[in-house]
């Protein structure tokens, strides 16, 4: 009687489970057949019929995709991303989901982050749109250096905070150096971020 029951329960939950790893391994026997081009495919439709739903994919997805990568193919990755950006088609998008932003807070979430081009992020501050999360991304790069000056970031920086009209946030750029800028210039920025024009 139990002894049978137990053994009768035992090759249930056996089969149960060799059906399980069956299933199991047909799944991952049909997603060895995706290829990138399919991918890309869909994506593609994606961002016609959805742009809401494409914009919280490739904010997922891209920082996986990076976290993956060799630097080799990072690089690689950076470089056609400088070029996307730069290119004056996708400014004109009207839609409230923009490419440029959708990839500029995509780039934000990787790490580490994508090193764009400062003077690109400059050049795509100037649309209010996209001020903030180039300012972000530039406030990145200092973040993950801290021991270097990064002149040319805190330049660039200081241009797009400038341009905003942000000339506290432009002075405290520069200030964050500390001890490494000269104590006149020093002196002078902390005098002008307080308003005192005539004595800086």
């Amino acid at each position: 009687g139990a002894p049978s029951a137990s053994k009768a329960q035992k090759s249930k939950k056996n089969s149960e489970l060799r059906r399980i790893v069956q299933q199991h391994n047909a799944f991952l026997s049909e997603c060895a057949d995706v290829n990138v081009g399919m991918f890309k495919e869909s994506a593609s439709d994606l961002i016609h019929a959805s742009p809401q739903l494409a914009n919280k994919v490739l904010l997922w997805l891209i920082p996986e995709l990076w976290g993956q990568m060799k630097s080799s193919q990072r690089l690689q990755l950076t470089v056609c991303a400088n070029k996307l950006l730069g290119k004056a088609c996708h400014i004109q998008q009207s839609t409230k989901v923009n490419i440029i932003g959708t990839l500029l807070e995509a780039f934000g979430n990787c790490y580490p982050t994508m090193r764009l081009d400062s003077s690109l992020l400059v050049s795509l501050a100037r649309y209010d749109r996209w001020w903030l999360a180039s300012a972000t991304l530039l406030n990145q790069y200092l973040a993950e250096m801290p021991e270097d000056p990064q002149y040319e970031i805190r330049g660039s920086l200081e241009r797009i905070y400038r341009s905003k009209k942000e000339n506290d946030l432009a002075d405290g750029t520069w200030l964050q150096l500390g001890a490494q800028l000269n104590p006149v210039t020093r002196k002078a920025l902390a005098l002008q971020q307080h308003g005192h024009w005539q004595r800086a």
